[in-house]
């Protein structure tokens, strides 16, 4: 039970997280939200966001928005951004670092 105990311990203190939730409105009226979170675990650091759109002018439009990025020593590694229009994926980009 000890070592558990530890190794609880110790994985508390290399890891945390931070979440932010953002609203997403216009003309005063909320359309969706944006989360982020970003977390850390000893030199790595990887923040994802996330997006949901929905908007009702001449048809209804649903516009998602997908981005994971991680970085080592301050160094970005990779990133990926994923955009979905009415549950069908748009466009990706990815961004991938060599040597």
């Amino acid at each position: 039970m000890k070592l558990f105990t530890l190794f609880f311990c110790f994985f508390t203190f290399t890891l945390s997280a931070n979440e932010l939730v953002y609203n997403i409105s216009s003309s005063g009226t909320s359309i969706g939200q944006i989360k982020i979170t970003k977390t850390i675990t000893d030199d790595v650091v990887e923040i994802t966001a996330k997006s949901e759109v929905k908007v009702n002018l001449f048809l209804s439009l649903d516009v998602s928005y997908s981005l994971h990025t991680i970085y080592k020593n301050n160094e970005l590694i990779s990133s990926t951004v994923t955009t979905y229009v009415n549950g069908k994926e748009h466009s990706k980009t990815l961004t991938k670092r060599f040597n």
